[in-house]
């Protein structure tokens, strides 16, 4: 059996490449409304019924994030910006952190000491868990193809999940006892 530090050498790469790719695919729909006897104009495609929809991909989530918060702060000294759109800002970009970038810090700069290590897989479960439950809360009328880089993304998280897991089983297992 090939041991779990080698495999992950291994593993690591392929799994980072596929988290990229499942970052550059659909993630949420900007749906308009285009009568069904009307052809939607690409870069639009026909989602359902009278609705066409622009693909957002996982990256143009984290592009807008950093230009709402570049707008923000050029609005703060000014006092344009208003508390509650502060707070909502706050709010998604905890979210987006939250979701999307905390699993990949934490598959990429693992800590081999068991409080961090199970820290950051705690996060992991929460991500995928959250990540799930908005996907099929706000999207329930597209099919998973329609969404595959959010779903590729939760499934690679899953396994990088499983992964971590036996690593940190079987790193105790090899550990004496005190």
């Amino acid at each position: 059996m090939v041991h779990l530090s080698t495999r992950w050498k291994v593993v690591r790469p392929i799994a980072f490449g596929l988290l990229v790719l499942a970052l550059s695919g659909p993630w949420y729909y900007d749906e308009i409304n285009v009568p069904a006897e009307f052809v939607c104009q690409k870069p639009n495609i026909r989602l359902y019924g009278d609705f066409c929809g622009l693909p957002i991909t996982g990256l143009g989530i984290l592009a807008g994030l950093g230009s709402e918060v570049i707008a923000l702060a050029e609005r703060i000294p000014s006092g344009a910006a208003e508390g509650g759109h502060v707070a909502g800002l706050l709010l998604y970009a905890a979210s987006v952190i939250l979701v999307m970038l905390a699993p990949i810090a934490s598959f990429m700069w693992r800590s081999t000491e068991r409080g961090r290590y199970s820290f950051w897989l705690q996060v992991t479960i929460f991500a995928i868990a959250i990540l799930v439950a908005a996907t099929m809360l706000t999207q329930q009328v597209l099919s998973p193809i329609q969404l595959w880089g959010v779903w590729l993304y939760a499934a690679l998280l899953l396994l990088v999940l499983v992964e971590e897991t036996a690593a940190m089983l079987a790193k105790k297992r090899n550990q004496p006892a005190a």
